[in-house]
């Protein structure tokens, strides 16, 4: 994995307070970066989307996921699309076409409705009335919210991703590690 605040070129100015919440955003980012081949192959693994998925990452998602090990302190979408837009300026990440975002939120509803009809519950009988509808427009807004991973650029930020696994290495057109022989 790289490290928040070790990226190869120059961060936004931002004063103290936005430095913090700036790099706790990067580095959860950078987490989802990582495993960005990983993820669209899953997607791709659906069977359901008429375009080749792109590495992804899906700000939104990981958002969520902070907000859920901070017991909702999570930064704001705002501030977690600081990152994101200073990644899209360096040209690490791109936008997704909206039509493909679509895709992806139906998709994922799909990909939803199935796990549901085998068992799979979103909610327990404890949650207030809605919860289950808003919890699902999470998870739109979360599919929606889609970056396109721009192996390149992504290493010209952060030459150390080329270290993290497989897809990495081969993106920066590194050979795999050898392996040792079985003893």
């Amino acid at each position: 994995m790289t490290t928040p605040g070790r990226a190869a070129v120059p961060y936004p100015t931002l004063s103290h307070p936005e430095r913090r919440t700036f790099a706790q955003c990067e580095q959860s980012l950078l987490r989802e970066v990582v495993d960005a081949a990983a993820w669209s192959r899953r997607l791709e693994a659906r069977g359901d989307l008429s375009f080749p998925v792109p590495w992804l990452v899906q700000p939104e998602r990981v958002r969520a996921a902070m907000s859920d090990d901070t017991r909702g302190h999570a930064p704001t979408a705002t501030q977690m699309h600081a990152v994101v837009d200073w990644l899209v300026h360096v040209g690490a990440l791109r936008a997704l076409p909206s039509t493909h975002r679509d895709e992806l939120v139906r998709s994922g509803i799909a990909h939803r409705q199935a796990l549901v009809a085998s068992g799979w519950s979103r909610t327990v009988p404890s949650d207030p009335p809605g919860f289950a509808e808003r919890v699902e427009q999470s998870y739109r807004e979360q599919d929606r919210d889609a970056w396109v991973v721009v192996p390149e650029g992504m290493l010209r930020v952060y030459p150390q991703l080329a270290d993290a696994d497989d897809d990495w290495r081969a993106a920066a057109g590194r050979a795999q590690p050898p392996t040792l022989p079985p003893a």
